[in-house]
Protein backbone atom coordinates (compact mmCIF):
# COMPACT_ATOMS: atom_id res chain seq x y z
CA UNK A 1 0.00 0.00 0.00
CA UNK A 2 1.44 3.35 -0.97
CA UNK A 3 2.18 6.07 1.56
CA UNK A 4 -0.26 8.95 1.75
CA UNK A 5 -1.24 11.85 3.92
CA UNK A 6 -0.96 11.63 7.69
CA UNK A 7 -4.76 11.65 7.97
CA UNK A 8 -5.05 8.79 5.48
CA UNK A 9 -2.50 6.72 7.33
CA UNK A 10 -4.32 7.29 10.62
CA UNK A 11 -7.62 6.13 9.14
CA UNK A 12 -6.04 3.10 7.50
CA UNK A 13 -4.19 2.16 10.67
CA UNK A 14 -7.49 2.23 12.57
CA UNK A 15 -9.17 0.00 9.98
CA UNK A 16 -6.17 -2.35 9.80
CA UNK A 17 -6.07 -2.79 13.56
CA UNK A 18 -9.81 -3.47 13.61
CA UNK A 19 -9.43 -6.10 10.88
CA UNK A 20 -6.44 -7.81 12.51
CA UNK A 21 -7.86 -7.78 16.03
CA UNK A 22 -11.59 -8.34 15.52
CA UNK A 23 -12.28 -9.63 12.02
CA UNK A 24 -9.65 -12.17 10.98
CA UNK A 25 -9.99 -14.37 14.11
CA UNK A 26 -13.72 -15.00 13.49
CA UNK A 27 -14.22 -14.49 9.74
CA UNK A 28 -13.72 -18.05 8.49
CA UNK A 29 -16.04 -19.72 10.99
CA UNK A 30 -18.76 -17.09 10.61
CA UNK A 31 -18.56 -17.23 6.81
CA UNK A 32 -18.99 -21.01 6.78
CA UNK A 33 -22.00 -20.71 9.09
CA UNK A 34 -23.47 -17.90 7.00
CA UNK A 35 -23.74 -15.85 10.17
CA UNK A 36 -24.46 -12.14 9.91
CA UNK A 37 -21.73 -10.17 11.75
CA UNK A 38 -23.89 -7.91 13.90
CA UNK A 39 -21.14 -6.97 16.35
CA UNK A 40 -18.58 -6.27 13.62
CA UNK A 41 -21.06 -4.15 11.67
CA UNK A 42 -21.71 -2.15 14.83
CA UNK A 43 -17.97 -1.56 15.20
CA UNK A 44 -17.80 -0.45 11.56
CA UNK A 45 -20.52 2.03 12.46
CA UNK A 46 -18.47 3.41 15.36
CA UNK A 47 -15.39 3.81 13.16
CA UNK A 48 -17.47 5.77 10.65
CA UNK A 49 -17.29 3.34 7.73
CA UNK A 50 -20.93 3.83 6.74
CA UNK A 51 -20.31 7.50 5.96
CA UNK A 52 -17.09 7.39 3.94
CA UNK A 53 -18.55 9.45 1.09
CA UNK A 54 -20.82 11.70 3.16
CA UNK A 55 -19.70 15.29 3.89
CA UNK A 56 -18.94 16.19 7.49
CA UNK A 57 -21.82 18.68 7.55
CA UNK A 58 -24.17 15.68 7.45
CA UNK A 59 -22.21 13.69 10.02
CA UNK A 60 -20.06 11.75 7.57
CA UNK A 61 -16.37 10.87 7.49
CA UNK A 62 -15.85 11.84 3.85
CA UNK A 63 -12.51 10.64 2.41
CA UNK A 64 -10.89 10.92 -1.01
CA UNK A 65 -11.29 8.01 -3.42
CA UNK A 66 -7.74 6.74 -2.90
CA UNK A 67 -8.37 6.39 0.83
CA UNK A 68 -11.82 4.96 0.05
CA UNK A 69 -10.23 2.21 -2.06
CA UNK A 70 -7.55 1.43 0.53
CA UNK A 71 -10.19 1.07 3.25
CA UNK A 72 -12.16 -1.46 1.21
CA UNK A 73 -8.99 -3.38 0.41
CA UNK A 74 -8.22 -3.61 4.14
CA UNK A 75 -11.75 -4.77 4.98
CA UNK A 76 -11.68 -7.42 2.26
CA UNK A 77 -8.25 -8.59 3.39
CA UNK A 78 -9.98 -9.61 6.60
CA UNK A 79 -13.36 -10.68 5.25
CA UNK A 80 -14.81 -10.02 1.83
CA UNK A 81 -18.36 -10.25 3.10
CA UNK A 82 -17.85 -7.59 5.74
CA UNK A 83 -16.75 -5.14 3.07
CA UNK A 84 -19.88 -6.01 1.09
CA UNK A 85 -22.17 -4.84 3.88
CA UNK A 86 -20.95 -1.27 3.41
CA UNK A 87 -20.54 -1.32 -0.38
CA UNK A 88 -24.04 -0.80 -1.74
CA UNK A 89 -24.99 1.26 1.31
CA UNK A 90 -22.43 3.80 0.13
CA UNK A 91 -23.90 3.81 -3.40
CA UNK A 92 -27.13 5.13 -1.91
CA UNK A 93 -25.14 7.74 0.01
CA UNK A 94 -23.27 8.77 -3.13
CA UNK A 95 -26.46 9.27 -5.15
CA UNK A 96 -28.02 11.38 -2.40
CA UNK A 97 -24.89 13.52 -2.02
CA UNK A 98 -24.77 14.15 -5.77
CA UNK A 99 -28.44 14.45 -6.67
CA UNK A 100 -30.58 14.72 -3.54
CA UNK A 101 -32.55 17.85 -2.81
CA UNK A 102 -31.42 19.86 0.24
CA UNK A 103 -34.36 18.42 2.18
CA UNK A 104 -33.53 14.83 1.14
CA UNK A 105 -29.92 15.28 2.22
CA UNK A 106 -31.05 16.67 5.57
CA UNK A 107 -33.51 13.82 6.14
CA UNK A 108 -31.45 10.83 5.09
CA UNK A 109 -27.71 11.48 5.07
CA UNK A 110 -27.10 11.90 8.83
CA UNK A 111 -28.72 8.55 9.64
CA UNK A 112 -26.97 6.81 6.75
CA UNK A 113 -23.59 8.27 7.70
CA UNK A 114 -23.95 7.07 11.29
CA UNK A 115 -25.11 3.62 10.20
CA UNK A 116 -28.43 4.08 12.00
CA UNK A 117 -30.00 3.73 8.58
CA UNK A 118 -28.51 0.82 6.65
CA UNK A 119 -29.41 -0.04 3.14
CA UNK A 120 -28.43 -0.59 -0.42
CA UNK A 121 -29.76 -0.50 -3.95
CA UNK A 122 -32.79 -2.03 -5.67
CA UNK A 123 -31.81 -2.04 -9.34
CA UNK A 124 -31.60 -5.56 -10.84
CA UNK A 125 -34.70 -7.64 -11.55
CA UNK A 126 -35.42 -11.27 -12.49
CA UNK A 127 -35.24 -10.32 -16.19
CA UNK A 128 -32.97 -7.28 -16.03
CA UNK A 129 -29.46 -7.39 -14.62
CA UNK A 130 -26.83 -5.29 -16.35
CA UNK A 131 -29.50 -4.23 -18.88
CA UNK A 132 -31.21 -1.79 -16.54
CA UNK A 133 -33.23 -0.22 -19.35
CA UNK A 134 -35.17 -3.49 -19.44
CA UNK A 135 -36.57 -3.20 -15.89
CA UNK A 136 -40.31 -3.64 -15.46
CA UNK A 137 -40.88 -2.28 -11.94
CA UNK A 138 -43.19 0.74 -12.13
CA UNK A 139 -43.84 3.75 -9.91
CA UNK A 140 -47.21 5.33 -10.65
CA UNK A 141 -48.13 8.73 -9.23
CA UNK A 142 -51.15 8.60 -6.92
CA UNK A 143 -51.66 11.95 -5.23
CA UNK A 144 -48.99 12.46 -2.57
CA UNK A 145 -47.31 9.11 -3.21
CA UNK A 146 -45.99 6.89 -5.97
CA UNK A 147 -47.28 3.31 -6.01
CA UNK A 148 -44.44 0.88 -6.71
CA UNK A 149 -45.08 -2.59 -8.14
CA UNK A 150 -42.54 -5.17 -9.26
CA UNK A 151 -39.65 -7.29 -7.99
CA UNK A 152 -35.98 -6.54 -7.37
CA UNK A 153 -33.21 -9.14 -7.23
CA UNK A 154 -29.78 -9.42 -5.62
CA UNK A 155 -30.52 -6.78 -2.99
CA UNK A 156 -27.61 -6.64 -0.56
CA UNK A 157 -28.77 -5.88 3.01
CA UNK A 158 -32.28 -6.63 1.76
CA UNK A 159 -33.48 -8.20 4.99
CA UNK A 160 -31.74 -6.16 7.67
CA UNK A 161 -31.48 -2.89 5.77
CA UNK A 162 -34.19 -0.27 6.08
CA UNK A 163 -33.42 2.41 3.45
CA UNK A 164 -32.78 1.78 -0.25
CA UNK A 165 -32.24 3.37 -3.62
CA UNK A 166 -34.98 2.12 -5.97
CA UNK A 167 -35.01 2.46 -9.75
CA UNK A 168 -38.44 2.24 -11.39
CA UNK A 169 -40.27 3.32 -14.52
CA UNK A 170 -42.46 6.36 -14.04
CA UNK A 171 -43.14 6.52 -17.81
CA UNK A 172 -43.12 2.96 -19.23
CA UNK A 173 -43.84 4.26 -22.75
CA UNK A 174 -40.77 6.54 -22.91
CA UNK A 175 -38.37 6.11 -25.84
CA UNK A 176 -35.54 5.50 -25.23
CA UNK A 177 -36.52 3.63 -22.10
CA UNK A 178 -34.05 5.30 -19.75
CA UNK A 179 -35.86 8.63 -20.13
CA UNK A 180 -38.84 7.18 -18.33
CA UNK A 181 -36.91 5.89 -15.32
CA UNK A 182 -36.79 7.60 -11.92
CA UNK A 183 -34.93 6.95 -8.68
CA UNK A 184 -36.42 7.02 -5.20
CA UNK A 185 -35.35 6.63 -1.60
CA UNK A 186 -37.59 3.96 -0.12
CA UNK A 187 -38.02 3.07 3.52
CA UNK A 188 -39.38 -0.14 4.95
CA UNK A 189 -42.44 0.00 7.14
CA UNK A 190 -45.39 0.64 4.84
CA UNK A 191 -47.50 -2.29 3.57
CA UNK A 192 -46.77 -3.63 0.12
CA UNK A 193 -43.11 -4.60 0.51
CA UNK A 194 -41.97 -8.10 1.41
CA UNK A 195 -38.61 -9.84 1.40
CA UNK A 196 -39.80 -12.74 -0.73
CA UNK A 197 -36.67 -14.90 -0.41
CA UNK A 198 -33.01 -15.09 0.48
CA UNK A 199 -30.91 -16.08 -2.52
CA UNK A 200 -28.52 -18.96 -1.84
CA UNK A 201 -24.90 -18.60 -2.96
CA UNK A 202 -21.85 -20.84 -3.07
CA UNK A 203 -19.84 -18.29 -1.10
CA UNK A 204 -20.08 -14.71 0.16
CA UNK A 205 -22.63 -16.14 2.55
CA UNK A 206 -22.54 -13.64 5.37
CA UNK A 207 -23.89 -10.89 3.11
CA UNK A 208 -27.63 -11.28 2.79
CA UNK A 209 -28.75 -11.20 -0.82
CA UNK A 210 -32.50 -11.01 -1.23
CA UNK A 211 -35.41 -10.67 -3.59
CA UNK A 212 -37.80 -7.85 -2.69
CA UNK A 213 -41.36 -7.79 -3.99
CA UNK A 214 -43.43 -4.62 -4.20
CA UNK A 215 -47.20 -4.45 -4.64
CA UNK A 216 -48.66 -0.93 -4.64
CA UNK A 217 -45.97 0.03 -2.15
CA UNK A 218 -46.38 3.74 -1.30
CA UNK A 219 -43.37 6.04 -1.66
CA UNK A 220 -43.85 9.72 -0.75
CA UNK A 221 -43.48 12.14 -3.65
CA UNK A 222 -40.78 13.96 -1.70
CA UNK A 223 -38.63 10.80 -1.89
CA UNK A 224 -38.18 11.19 -5.66
CA UNK A 225 -34.43 11.81 -5.82
CA UNK A 226 -33.72 15.31 -7.07
CA UNK A 227 -37.44 16.02 -7.30
CA UNK A 228 -37.64 15.37 -11.04
CA UNK A 229 -38.84 12.32 -12.96
CA UNK A 230 -36.81 10.78 -15.76
CA UNK A 231 -33.38 11.26 -14.17
CA UNK A 232 -33.13 7.93 -12.37
CA UNK A 233 -31.05 5.99 -14.88
CA UNK A 234 -28.30 8.62 -14.92
CA UNK A 235 -28.40 8.94 -11.14
CA UNK A 236 -28.12 5.19 -10.59
CA UNK A 237 -25.36 4.67 -13.14
CA UNK A 238 -23.32 7.51 -11.67
CA UNK A 239 -23.74 6.05 -8.19
CA UNK A 240 -22.44 2.71 -9.41
CA UNK A 241 -19.07 4.32 -10.17
CA UNK A 242 -18.27 4.30 -6.45
CA UNK A 243 -19.37 0.66 -6.31
CA UNK A 244 -16.91 -0.21 -9.07
CA UNK A 245 -14.10 1.36 -7.06
CA UNK A 246 -14.90 -0.54 -3.90
CA UNK A 247 -15.45 -3.84 -5.75
CA UNK A 248 -12.06 -3.53 -7.44
CA UNK A 249 -10.46 -2.67 -4.10
CA UNK A 250 -12.12 -5.68 -2.49
CA UNK A 251 -10.52 -7.88 -5.14
CA UNK A 252 -7.14 -6.40 -4.27
CA UNK A 253 -7.65 -7.03 -0.56
CA UNK A 254 -8.77 -10.60 -1.18
CA UNK A 255 -5.72 -11.24 -3.35
CA UNK A 256 -3.47 -9.79 -0.64
CA UNK A 257 -4.99 -12.12 1.94
CA UNK A 258 -4.53 -15.12 -0.36
CA UNK A 259 -0.90 -14.16 -1.00
CA UNK A 260 -0.17 -13.78 2.72
CA UNK A 261 -1.80 -17.12 3.48
CA UNK A 262 0.21 -18.82 0.73
CA UNK A 263 3.43 -17.45 2.22
CA UNK A 264 2.50 -18.71 5.69
CA UNK A 265 1.69 -22.15 4.33
CA UNK A 266 4.89 -22.33 2.30
CA UNK A 267 6.91 -21.54 5.42
CA UNK A 268 5.14 -24.16 7.54
CA UNK A 269 4.61 -27.06 5.11
CA UNK A 270 7.54 -29.43 5.28
CA UNK A 271 8.28 -31.83 2.45
CA UNK A 272 11.44 -33.76 1.66
CA UNK A 273 12.84 -32.56 4.95
CA UNK A 274 12.41 -28.82 4.59
CA UNK A 275 9.70 -26.12 4.20
CA UNK A 276 8.54 -25.78 0.61
CA UNK A 277 9.42 -22.06 0.75
CA UNK A 278 13.05 -23.16 0.71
Amino acid sequence: MSEGTEERQLILRTVREFVDREVIPVASAMEHRGEYPHALADQMQKIGLFGLNVPEEFGGTEVDYVTFAHIFAELARGWLGLAGIAGTHLVLCDVLVRYGTPEQKRRFLPGLAKGERRGGICLSEPNAGTDLQNISTTATRDGAVYRVSGSKMWVTNGRRGNTFLLLAKTDPSAKPAHRGMSAFVIEKGAPGLIVSRDIEKLGYKTVETCELHFENFPVPVENLIGGQEGEGFTQAMTGLESERINVAARGLGLAQAAFEEAIRYAQQRVTFGKPIAQ
